[in-house]
């Protein structure tokens, strides 16, 4: 069976928001994705849920379908030697243009951010799908939803928080029964949190998820 009927497959039975899930090792984006699930009719797949990631005739057909779907921008040899060692990002991007996932959830670090920045002309359906990251504001774009238990917010609060403000109300608007804000970074300001949303959206109920709260006690700097 093709690398794309098998994805088609495991999808069509899930219903809701279709999330890939990156660094699913990781316990505590375990935790945090089972308290989002628990408020959300998000659904949550792994990598290798969808593809064959050790099957190399699977990833050389998914090299030359990331090169189609950007207009052959990218010839060949370039982009192989970029997917050599990106391509958790190369199978993602596929799996978003060709619609099969809804976004992505994952620890996007430093280098893979600086690569999708890089690509962000030739690929602008970017834009256009909702990019979840659990790290970094880095990606900080219109239209994205980002959620962060990480330290890094502190760095510019007011203007990081008036962003998640903004991407939450987009993002509600196609999650019809998402319900409460479960607040990932027990250290995010919930006053200032607060009066941000309800300036732009008033329903927005905002929640500390206490479950989660207490694991993130045990990694300080996580």
């Amino acid at each position: 069976m093709s690398y794309f009927k098998q994805v088609e497959q495991k999808l069509k039975k899930s219903s809701g928001v279709r999330i890939l899930l990156l660094d699913s090792q990781n316990e505590k984006v375990k935790q945090a994705v089972q308290s989002i699930g628990i408020l959300s009719n998000i659904k949550f797949f792994k990598l290798e849920d969808l593809i064959d990631i050790k099957n190399i005739k699977e990833e050389e057909n998914n090299l030359a379908r990331f090169i189609e779907l950007t207009n052959g921008t990218f010839n060949y040899e370039s982009t192989k030697k970029l997917f050599a060692t990106n391509k958790t990002l190369f199978h993602s991007l596929v799996l978003l243009k060709e619609k099969r996932i809804d976004g992505i959830i994952g620890g996007l670090t430093s280098s893979f951010e600086t690569f999708v920045d890089s690509l962000k002309s030739s690929l602008s359906y970017l834009n256009e799908d909702k990019i979840i990251s659990f790290v970094s504001f880095a990606q900080n774009e219109e239209k994205h939803f980002f959620m962060s238990y990480t330290n890094e917010v502190k760095k510019n609060e007011v203007n990081l928080l008036s962003q998640v403000a903004v991407n939450l109300n987009e993002y509600k608007k196609e999650i019809s029964d998402l319900g409460d804000l479960v607040l990932l970074n027990k250290d995010l300001n919930q006053s200032k949190l607060l009066e941000v949303i309800k300036n732009i959206d008033p329903s927005i109920k905002v929640q500390n998820q206490v479950r989660l709260n207490e694991a993130l006690d045990t990694n300080q700097n996580w």
